[in-house]
C-alpha cells in the first residue's frame, strides 16, 4: 500500500525535490512512498517542516480532493493558486513563535486561578484573626505584639498576590490566546495552498457584445 505524508488538516503534503530533500507541496503535486520510506521521512524531516506535525498515512484514509483542473474548467473566471507552492522559514517562524505567546498566555490563565484561590484564602486567614480578637479575652502586650504580627504578614503576603494578580489581568483582560493559537495559525497556513483569484472583469462572447451594441444603435 502507498504512503503520502501529509499534516493532519491533510492540506499540506511531502514530496522529494531533485536532491532527494523534503519540501511542502499541495495535494496534486504530493508523492507517494511505500511504508518504511514515508516513516523515514518523517522521523527525520528538518526542525522547520517538523511544525506541521507531518505523519505518513495509507493514501485510502486521506480524503479526496476536488481535482483543481475541474474546476478551472466549471469556473474560467477563477485563477488556483499554485499547486506547488512551498512554505518559507519566514512563514513557518511564526508558527512557533505565535504559539510560544498563547502558550504564555495559557500559562497566566493558570495562574490566575491559583492566585485568586490565594487571595481567598489570605482574606479568610484574615477573618480568623480578626474573630480572635472580637472573641477571645484581652491580651497582653507581648501576645498583642503576635497578632499585630500575623496580621501585618498576612497584609504584606495579600499586596505580593494581588500585585501579581493586577499584571496578569491587565494583559489578560486585552489579549484572547485564541488568536494566537498554534491550530489557528497553522490554518492559516494551511490555506496558502488553496488560494483562488476570482477575475474583476470578465469578458463576455464577442457576438453577445456586438449584439448589445447593434441593439443599442
Amino acid at each position: 500500500m502507498d504512503y503520502l505524508i501529509t499534516n493532519p488538516s491533510k492540506q499540506v503534503f511531502i514530496r522529494l525535490d531533485n536532491n532527494g530533500r523534503p519540501e511542502t507541496c499541495g495535494r496534486e503535486m504530493a508523492q507517494k512512498f511505500e511504508s518504511s520510506k514515508a516513516k523515514n521521512i518523517v522521523d527525520h524531516l528538518p526542525k522547520t517542516l517538523k511544525r506541521f506535525h507531518f505523519r505518513a498515512q495509507a493514501i485510502p484514509e486521506i480524503t479526496p480532493q476536488i481535482n483543481k483542473n475541474i474546476v478551472q474548467e466549471m469556473e474560467k473566471n477563477i485563477i488556483q493558486g499554485n499547486v506547488d507552492y512551498e512554505v518559507t522559514e519566514n512563514i513557518t517562524q511564526w508558527l512557533d513563535k505565535f504559539g510560544s505567546c498563547a502558550d504564555v498566555l495559557n500559562e497566566a490563565k493558570e495562574r490566575q486561578k491559583v492566585l485568586i484561590q490565594q487571595l481567598e484564602d489570605t482574606d479568610n486567614k484574615l477573618l480568623d484573626l480578626l474573630h480572635r480578637i472580637e472573641l477571645e479575652s484581652p491580651k497582653d502586650l507581648y501576645h498583642g505584639w503576635l497578632l499585630y504580627k500575623e496580621i501585618k504578614i498576612n497584609r504584606k503576603n495579600r499586596r505580593v498576590i494581588k500585585d501579581e494578580l493586577i499584571i496578569i489581568q491587565n494583559v489578560l483582560e486585552k489579549t484572547n490566546s485564541f488568536w494566537l493559537s498554534r491550530e489557528r495559525i497553522q490554518k492559516a497556513i494551511d490555506g496558502l495552498f488553496k488560494r483562488k483569484y476570482r477575475f474583476r472583469i470578465v469578458e463576455e462572447e464577442i457576438e453577445t457584445e456586438c449584439g448589445v451594441e447593434n441593439a443599442t444603435l
